[in-house]
């Protein structure tokens, strides 16, 4: 995995616009159509694809299915364990889980914006 925000690859770059598209579309289809279809649209893309690109955004797999699959798998584990910290704390909401959106939305936002660092050129070594 490269970790290096620099390199601008587009798999990184995909996955930063789909995140921040995620993390405004659903909370404005959440909360503006309780209860209808929309709502549950809504709230599977929170899920799958909520807080996974916040982190998934910076770090190139290599593949993009892998890439994928671990912005899934990371969206769905942060989404399962903020669910079981609401229910032991007794504050249970639906609309609660929003809260993943904002972490997404700052990450994202700042990975497209973040202006592209030339790559590092070592110097020649002298043989």
């Amino acid at each position: 995995m490269t970790a290096s925000p620099a390199n601008g690859s587009p798999r990184t770059t995909l996955i930063a616009q789909a995140g921040l598209c995620v993390a405004v579309a659903a909370p404005i289809v959440i909360l503006i159509a309780p209860g209808r279809p929309w709502t549950w649209l809504g709230t599977l893309a929170l899920a799958l694809f909520g807080f996974g690109p916040a982190v998934t955004c910076w770090l190139d797999s290599g593949d993009g299915f892998a890439q994928l699959a671990l912005t899934a798998v990371l969206s769905l584990a942060t989404y399962a364990l903020l669910a079981t910290v609401l229910i032991w704390w007794q504050l249970w909401h639906p609309d609660l889980f929003l809260i993943l959106a904002i972490p997404t939305l700052l990450s994202c936002s700042r990975r497209l914006l973040v202006p592209r660092m030339p790559p590092v050129r070592r110097p020649a070594q002298r043989r």
